[in-house]
């Protein structure tokens, strides 16, 4: 079987190709120090708590966590979450290298090596890439996995190994986030490619086609292994899982991610550009009908952005490959053979390397005071508790909440109307919450400020903990002055401290810095109080003298360059701000 798939052969100069590379590599490295130098993302804890319930054996769901075989063994090393993380990030920038080769593969289909290689550069200098491409997500995972795959299709003879290995690839990659399904076109774009350009069409489609069934199983096998590791595998709540998911995320409005583009486009004005004159250059009766197919087919995805509900930063990650690899002809045009490759190459990177360094001040600040919280919550706290926050950031302990990670997970949550909170606390002692996130803040101080929780969970917050220190609030009652008896209800047993004045619990009267056990069920409150009491959780626990972070210092968004444009759904520290808006420094979680 022979291929008439376009292979450019122009010798392009050594030189331009030698300086596009270097540039890419000079932007990897400022990624990686960033990776080192930056604070976490909600997210990345959160990720690093599904690998910790996973070790734990109390791994809830087989959708979307696959990735807890491959990096089990992270936890095992020396240092807390942070480190753990910032570890987990060189492997995403990794997948991240691996994803600008594999552009240039496939581009190579269509474009010279100088214009393949520049889309590759385009891509680790594009906005939301450049100043989160090393992050703990499944998206630079997928990525990889899914343009090597289409590298392999696209470039490579139709033996075994590919056929196989494609397949594998993209299981993999399927098992590991269902938004995989976003590349169907893509892959499409590859199958008509190879077909039309070959001689024998037949047994080239017959096998992609194979190629395409046995990634269905591969990722039927790879699920079903998985599967047997948690606690929810039946076929049923998969099945629901799976309905309510695709629901969420392809049935929630029109351009959910707008605001996002805008910043996309903002911070990558060169891919705007090329994208626009690519567009373009598709209707021109001068391109190859069965090229300008296939290129229009990689460029498909890029129509997720108007229904697909997560399109928030770390999407672009994983949206922009195919539609670079589509893009890089377009560049060899405006290239041409004019030295005009040092000059765009010498901008692109310094565009890149301005979008990633101007962020990294907050970021650095935003590390120190994730450290700074972390070393004080486990003097606190030194051996391992239970507690609520929005995405684990106490790393190996254990995070109690078994929901709302995400927007989908919040309206499952609203749309089931089952309030969590007391059944949680009826299982286990919760004697913490951390207050990392706006509906934590809202109920805690306010509970008429935020409808985010149901009712009954808003009042056990807003009645079952006291602040302590900045984002940490801890079980406790408040108790009015004056002598009127009357009854609390307690959820969290354990050792608690009277603060303020003498009071009656029980019948026993204790007064301030006594430490009694109450247990859970009703409290009787009695007796004179001279002063409001308060009863908190531990025995003379310690107030932190440091300065707490007030919000908590989750990484603060990339802003555009004129400061005065809001940022969507956050503010300056982080913390989602809109009722309305994903956790996005944040995006969902794994969606």
């Amino acid at each position: 079987m022979t291929s008439r798939v376009a292979r450019h052969s122009a010798s392009p100069k050594k030189d331009d190709l030698a300086i596009i590379w270097a540039s890419i590599a000079i932007v990897f490295c400022a990624q990686s120090y960033l990776a080192i130098s930056g604070g976490l993302h909600w997210d990345e804890f959160h990720h690093y708590n599904i690998i910790i319930k996973f070790k734990n054996g109390l791994l809830t769901s087989p959708l979307q966590t696959f990735f807890v075989h491959y990096l089990q063994w992270v936890p095992g090393l020396p240092g807390d979450v942070i480190d753990h993380v910032r570890i987990i990030r060189f492997l995403m920038l990794l997948c991240e290298f691996g994803t600008i080769l594999a552009i240039y593969g496939v581009a190579r289909a269509f474009a010279s090596r100088r214009a393949s290689a520049l889309v590759g550069l385009f891509y680790i200098t594009g906005g939301f890439v450049a100043s989160r491409g090393g992050f703990f997500r499944s998206d630079p995972q997928i990525t990889v996995l899914l343009m090597s795959s289409l590298w392999l299709l696209t470039r490579r003879p139709l033996n075994p190994f590919t056929i196989v290995g494609s397949a594998i690839l993209c299981g993999l990659a399927g098992i590991i986030s269902v938004k995989t399904v976003i590349y169907i076109p893509a892959f499409l774009g590859v199958a008509w490619l190879r077909i039309q350009s070959a001689d024998e069409r037949g047994k080239v489609a017959a096998r992609i086609a194979t190629s395409f069934a046995l990634s269905i199983l591969v990722f039927c096998g790879l699920y079903l292994w998985h599967s047997g590791f948690s606690s929810t595998s039946s076929v049923s709540s998969v099945a629901k899982r799976v309905s309510s998911t695709v629901g969420f995320f392809f049935t929630n409005g029109f351009f959910p991610g707008w605001e996002y583009f805008k910043l996309q486009t903002a911070h990558s004005p060169h891919i705007a550009i090329l994208g626009l004159l690519t567009a373009w250059g598709l209707t021109s009766p001068q391109s190859k009908p069965d090229t300008r197919a296939a290129r229009a087919l990689l460029l498909m995805p890029s129509f997720s952005l108007l229904i697909y509900q997560n399109s928030y930063p770390y999407f672009y990650i994983f949206l922009l490959p195919p539609l670079l690899s589509a893009m890089a002809p377009t560049l060899d045009r405006c290239i041409g053979k004019r030295n005009t490759v040092p000059a765009v190459t010498l901008l692109v990177t310094f565009w890149g390397l301005a979008i990633i360094i101007f962020p990294s001040g907050p970021q650095r600040l935003a590390l120190q005071k994730q450290k700074e919280f972390i070393t004080v919550a486990y003097r606190l706290f030194p051996n391992p508790i239970s507690y609520f926050d929005i995405s684990g950031v106490l790393g190996s302990y254990d995070r109690a909440l078994e929901f709302y990670q995400s927007r989908a997970g919040r309206a499952a949550y609203k749309n089931r109307g089952i309030p969590q909170l007391r059944s949680i606390l009826s299982k286990k002692e919760v004697p913490l919450v951390i207050a990392n996130y706006l509906p934590f803040n809202a109920e805690l101080g306010n509970p008429e400020a935020s409808d985010y929780w149901l009712p009954q969970d808003a009042a056990i917050l807003d009645t079952s903990y006291i602040q302590h220190w900045g984002p940490i609030w801890v079980a406790g009652k408040n108790i009015p002055a004056g002598a009127k008896e009357f009854g609390l209800e307690n959820l969290i047993p354990g050792q608690y401290t009277v603060e303020g004045s003498d009071v009656t619990v029980n019948g026993a009267r204790y007064k301030p810095g006594d430490v009694l056990w109450l247990d859970r069920g009703l409290l009787t409150i009695s007796g004179i109080r001279t002063a409001d009491v308060r009863l908190r959780w531990g025995d003379n626990l310690e107030v932190p003298t440091e300065t707490p972070p007030n919000p908590f210092p989750f990484v603060p968004p990339l802003r555009l360059a004129n400061p005065g444009v809001p940022i969507p759904a956050e503010n300056s520290t982080g913390l989602l701000v809109q009722p309305d808006a994903s956790l996005e420094n944040a995006e969902s979680k794994q969606e």
